[in-house]
């Protein structure tokens, strides 16, 4: 494969007196301005950013022969619900995935959707998921009955009453010891269904203590370090369980954002609810895998996410490229990193797609990046988001 593009710069033109003369605005008197063609779409005036270069593929087959990446490897959706489809509905759907490569989804369903579907998708070879919203919590019976089994910021504000960003956010807090038993509880149900591959854990995470830059000016701030409003999580059980192991109450450190002992014991307290859950899983015949931030060392900057320490089946990290400013080669960087962070565990990698943010070139070619950086598969966000032009 080569990457490569090529460009035209078209100018509006006439001819006069046998010789081409550049078309004026009658408006200001002056050239038209130029048309820039490309080849592959550049999204700016600029050649010079070759990780938007389209792909010239060499192959000694047969065009019709030449296998589509998207084919070659295992690919995953994220996808709603859906309760009120009838059964034809996602049968089509699942033919139509078929069709175009799809192996398998994650799906939001609940437990009677989930007994409908998974013999449906098993016709067609698709293996199903639950899509679990793990943490993030907003039940209003236990909102009301259990509010202290939530997150708490450096301000000592719940995030049952001052939700960061926006107001679902409202975090279940792993150190405290009601919480895990209630999730188990939650899944059981799940964890009973024949056929259910695996249960995929989302919001397995503290609040964002810092937005990815592209999501700065949605909400009006600029996060250039960590803020207490969105620090989490200082609860009285975090804060007994930290002191208890020999540390000083975070709450009593000069720079507690700075400390290295508190931010790794907010990793273990997330892991510690992951290896439980993956436990549980496990002795029930399913397997356990999580959307999560990149990296992992945007993860633990970010989130307080450790996942190259979580014992998964797979992985899926959002490599959204979008939310970070980022071209479509940093694709290809993160998932490099986390295909390194997960080598020695040998956990299975899939690139997470944001689809919204891909126009059907920019998707092949993040499918590349991904592919190129070491996945083992792909999962696109969401179902729902893919046009035809996607395929």
């Amino acid at each position: 494969q080569w990457r490569m593009n090529f460009s035209r710069v078209q100018w509006h033109t006439d001819i006069v007196d046998r010789k081409y003369k550049k078309r004026l605005n009658p408006e200001t008197g002056k050239p038209l301005h130029e048309e820039n063609w490309v080849w592959s779409k550049m999204k700016v005036v600029s050649m010079h950013i070759p990780d938007r270069w389209g792909y010239l593929e060499f192959s000694q087959d047969e065009p019709e022969k030449v296998q589509d990446p998207l084919k070659a490897v295992p690919v995953l959706v994220w996808m709603d619900g859906h309760k009120n489809w009838s059964v034809d509905r996602w049968d089509s759907a699942f033919d139509g995935m078929k069709s175009h490569g799809i192996t398998g989804i994650l799906t939001q369903a609940g437990p009677s959707t989930l007994k409908t579907i998974i013999p449906l998708a098993r016709k067609y070879d698709i293996e199903v998921g639950k899509w679990f919203i793990t943490l993030l919590n907003n039940d209003s019976l236990l909102l009301h009955q259990h509010p202290d089994w939530f997150m708490v910021n450096r301000e000592g504000h719940s995030s049952v009453t001052h939700p960061a960003y926006v107001g679902y956010y409202r975090f279940l807090c792993p150190s405290n010891p009601e919480v895990l038993p209630y999730l188990k509880e939650r899944l059981r149900e799940y964890l009973a269904i024949d056929g259910l591959k695996e249960i995929h854990l989302d919001y397995i995470r503290c609040p964002d203590v810092i937005l990815p830059e592209g999501l700065w000016s949605d909400y009006g701030i600029v996060q250039d370090h960590e803020y207490p409003t969105y620090d989490y999580c200082y609860c009285q059980h975090c804060r007994q369980k930290f002191v208890a192991q020999g540390e000083k109450d975070p709450l009593e450190i000069e720079h507690p954002e700075d400390d290295p002992e508190w931010r790794q014991f907010r990793y273990d307290q997330i892991t510690g609810v992951v290896k439980q859950l993956a436990n549980y899983c496990h002795q029930e015949g399913k397997q356990l895998s999580a959307a999560v931030f990149p990296g992992p060392s945007t993860s633990k900057r970010l989130v307080r996410q450790a996942w190259d320490q979580w014992p998964l089946d797979r992985v899926m990290p959002m490599l959204y490229q979008r939310f970070y400013l980022a071209p479509l080669g940093w694709i290809g960087d993160q998932t490099a990193e986390g295909v390194r962070a997960v080598a020695k565990a040998k956990t299975p990698y899939y690139s997470g797609l944001y689809i919204p943010g891909l126009n059907p070139v920019d998707f092949r070619i993040a499918i590349r990046e991904s592919l190129e950086g070491g996945a083992t598969g792909i999962c696109l966000f969401n179902y729902e988001s893919i046009s035809p032009l996607h395929w």
